[in-house]
């Protein structure tokens, strides 16, 4: 079964996402058939840390929950300035309590556990705020992914393909 009616909000940080966290899990879900859709803060256009360009498709104000079958939070040095960020933290909580896929990689998942998506969840995420992780009531692995039901979290670029795949299967069900 591929996801050619599933749509996805991939939300970015309009300076300094991290390209492979972006572009691996996007190519695994639009090659499955997905609408993959660029969300974040500011219109326009996002750029990435090693110098990846992703037109921003709707901000996080006008994006509709409803519109979308998952949300997945990119980290990078960009989003490290926003994890606290009370737009993007109701955002994710939106997704989580309309039992949809939310998903994170790298330092967004601190997004999660700020939305109180992650406690009393398995996770993973960048070690440098995996203790944050913890203090919100996740139990933290280190490993490359973890999905635990609907929440998928993973830790940085080498695991971003899996990821893409994780939520590819998690779509699928």
């Amino acid at each position: 079964m591929g996801l050619e009616n599933k749509k996805i909000a991939m939300v970015v940080a309009n300076d300094g996402f991290r390209d492979p966290e972006a572009f691996e899990p996007k190519e695994v879900l639009e090659k499955a058939g997905a609408e993959v859709k660029i969300i974040a803060l500011e219109g326009g256009a996002a750029q990435g840390d090693d110098g990846g360009f992703l037109p921003v498709d709707e901000t996080v104000g006008q994006a509709n929950v409803d519109d979308y079958d998952a949300v997945i939070f990119i980290g990078g040095p960009g989003m490290t300035g926003l994890v606290d960020n009370q737009e993007l933290i109701e955002f994710a909580s939106k997704f989580n309590e309309a039992d949809k896929v939310t998903t994170a990689i790298c330092v967004a998942p601190k997004i999660l556990a700020n939305a109180g998506v992650l406690s009393g969840k398995t996770a993973t995420s960048w070690e440098g705020v995996m203790e944050d992780l913890s203090n919100s009531g996740a139990e933290v692995l280190e490993q490359d992914v973890v999905v635990d039901g609907k929440v998928i979290t993973a830790c940085g670029p080498k695991g971003a393909k899996a990821f893409g795949e994780a939520i590819v299967e998690a779509l699928e069900k």
